[in-house]
């Protein structure tokens, strides 16, 4: 009988390949101090306990929801300290934000013929009133970022405004002679 080196398992001789794992049988004897693996069942070692039957005892017992809604605090939760109050806004920060509005609008209809006699109004005023908020501002020590971009807006928009009113004034008056000019030559030759 051939002894597997792997497994240990019993072969034939004529095999040369375990029957049991497919390790190849290349002893031909089994190593020194072998014993084969006993067959059937053996009996448990002494001092050993079968496990309990049964299923483990419950820790605790299944306690059910509690009914109804908890109780509820009345009234407003307490303030959260800690937190640090909001600044006041600076005294120009209205002046500055309507200064800014103005000349948005202002830079937005300056485009349109005729109706820049409004944008050049709103530029104005807004002017004005981003002069008072950086003044106001500068009082304070406040940063006048929003009086600057309403300063901006304001003077862009108000020369957009004036050079486009001007612009088209001097086209209609050229329109207008160029058409009396037409009339009063075109009439010269007729007797009536």
């Amino acid at each position: 009988m051939k002894y597997c080196p792997a497994c240990n398992a019993q072969n034939e001789d004529t095999t040369s390949f375990c029957i049991s794992c497919g390790a190849a049988l290349d002893q031909a004897a089994p190593p020194q101090g072998y014993a084969p693996p006993p067959q059937g069942y053996a009996p448990p070692p002494q001092g050993y306990a079968p496990p309990p039957q049964g299923y483990p005892p419950q820790q605790q017992a299944y306690a059910p929801p509690p009914q109804g809604y908890p109780p509820q605090q009345q009234g407003y939760p307490p303030i959260q300290q800690g937190y640090a109050p909001v600044p006041p806004k600076p005294p120009g920060y209205g002046l500055g934000i309507a200064s800014m509005i103005l000349g948005i609008l202002a830079l937005l209809i300056c485009y349109v013929p005729w109706v820049n006699i409004a944008s050049l109004v709103m530029s104005i005023i807004g002017l004005v009133l981003a002069i008072m908020a950086k003044k106001k501002n500068a009082e304070v020590g406040a940063p006048p970022g929003l009086a600057t971009a309403g300063l901006v807006t304001s003077i862009i928009a108000l020369i957009v405004s004036a050079i486009l009113f001007v612009t088209c004034t001097v086209c209609l008056c050229a329109a207008g002679n160029a058409i009396n000019e037409a009339f009063n030559t075109s009439w010269s030759g007729w007797d009536w």
